[in-house]
């Protein structure tokens, strides 16, 4: 009886020898797909991560329907109502983002310190679309209307003022909420809003086909009312509270702000003046054609700048908790910022030519060069995303503006060299105006960062393999 026991023992261990194979082969299969979830469950977790990461996926979603939008328009609407709504609404923008840029830092920096967010985010609506509406009526109203062509639009100057006011007020009240959310680190709200706002823009656009430029004006108005209505709802909802109601006439949370929200406001403003002024200058010295060639490619690059872009609104919000390590979260935010820009950049300047032939083939032949220079550049800007964002958390308003203005005029100083040596340098320049850019920065953390900071940023920044 025992020789067919050990027999049956024996088959057994023959029959097991491939399922324990299968199984060897099968455990880095799933370790590896534990790791993801690991990976996945963390960077859920982390704060930081997780916000810049929904930020940029926001972007890019509004940017994927933006483009079907602009398709829409280019086939649906005449070249002429295209390109005089084209040119109203970039001076619409420019009024919103001169009405609105200093509060939306402030917001992303103190709401979380504030105990009535929702009178704080009153105080700060009713400033900002009030010198929106403002600015808006002064450009409907004064004779000339300093040289907007509002004359394209076929409506009388009462209608041109609700058109334009309202979407200055809409866009400054999405401007300010945005940074709600994410100084309340809920910024899936933010995305769900954006995604429902970008395709009642699709539904609208499509309805008013057959329209002047008027109509299609019209359709830019609805949804940036469609968006702010939908953030007025959230922002309501998500900071309701008890506390006593401050006010609204004093403006008593929002004037202990005021220096902070002017000097972010300013610098931000300066900021915008090289890339501005770039299309201008290329121009002066070489004419229209060219300036054509650098304007289409820094459009282009200006998508390798989502990600650092995102995650220093997501580090404003992190570093405004004082318990926080801040270099830590910098050194992070860095890492974070690097680890998605390196690869983009790399890609895009690769298929520089092939992406510059979607706008025709001159653009691929004669503006390679400048994306590819460009994209180069963003190596260095991401540094300076990052440097600037943390000044302004330390409430360092001065010296964030002096940073701005040194590489402003950096900048420019290097555009004028390309000037003199030839159109060929403006790629060079950027570089270069951006190096010194990070040098001005570097040095205003140096100023202000203790010892024990800096070392702790330099071993974060350490490889590890």
């Amino acid at each position: 009886m025992a020789a067919p026991e050990r027999l049956g023992d024996a088959e057994e261990a023959e029959l097991s020898i491939p399922a324990a194979e299968e199984l060897e082969l099968a455990r880095p299969e799933e370790t590896r797909r534990r790791q993801l979830r690991g990976l996945l469950a963390a960077a859920r977790a982390d704060a930081l991560t997780r916000s810049s990461s929904l930020l940029v996926l926001d972007y890019l979603v509004i940017g994927a329907i933006g483009g079907i939008c602009t398709v829409i328009m280019a086939r649906a609407w005449s070249p002429h109502d295209v390109g005089a709504v084209g040119a109203i609404s970039g001076v619409v923008s420019l009024l919103s983002t001169a009405t609105s840029t200093g509060l939306a830092s402030t917001i992303t920096r103190f709401l979380g310190e504030e105990e009535n967010q929702l009178d704080f985010m009153i105080e700060a609506m009713a400033c900002t679309i009030l010198a929106g509406v403002a600015v808006a009526a002064a450009v409907c109203f004064v004779p000339g209307h300093f040289g907007v062509p509002l004359h394209d639009l076929p409506v009388g100057t009462g209608v041109a003022f609700v058109l334009i006011g309202g979407y200055v007020a809409c866009n400054n009240l999405t401007s300010i909420t945005d940074p709600a959310f994410v100084a309340r680190r809920e910024v899936s709200y933010a995305v769900v809003k954006d995604i429902a706002a970008s395709f009642a823009r699709v539904a609208v656009l499509v309805a008013l086909i057959g329209t002047n430029a008027a109509g299609l004006f019209t359709a830019s108005v609805l949804y940036v009312a469609v968006a702010a209505a939908l953030d007025f709802v959230l922002v309501g909802w998500r900071l309701r509270n008890r506390a006593p109601r401050a006010p609204l006439r004093r403006l008593s949370l929002l004037r202990g702000r005021l220096r902070f929200a002017g000097g972010s406001h300013s610098a931000a403003l300066v900021a915008v003046v090289p890339g501005a002024l770039l299309g201008t200058i290329v121009a002066a010295v070489d004419g229209a054609t060219t300036a054509a060639y650098v304007g289409i490619p820094l459009g282009v690059a200006a998508y390798v700048t989502i990600i650092p872009s995102m995650t220093s609104q997501a580090l404003l919000a992190e570093l405004s908790d004082p318990e926080h390590d801040a270099a830590q979260i910098a050194v992070r935010a860095l890492r974070l910022c690097y680890a998605g820009t390196v690869p983009a950049a790399l890609l895009l300047g690769g298929l520089a030519p092939y992406v510059l032939l979607i706008f025709g083939q001159k653009y691929s032949v004669h503006g390679t060069w400048y994306l590819r220079w460009d994209v180069a550049s963003t190596f260095v800007a991401t540094s300076n995303y990052v440097s600037d964002t943390v000044l302004l958390a330390r409430e360092k308003v001065l010296a964030y503006n002096v940073v701005n203005v040194l590489g402003t005029v950096a900048v420019l100083a290097c555009f004028a060299a390309a000037a003199v040596l030839g159109p060929r340098w403006f790629g060079p320049a950027t570089v270069a105006g951006q190096l010194l850019y990070l040098c001005a920065s570097l040095a205003a953390l140096r100023l202000y960062a203790s010892p024990a900071e800096m070392r702790a940023a330099v071993r974060g920044l350490r490889w590890r393999p």
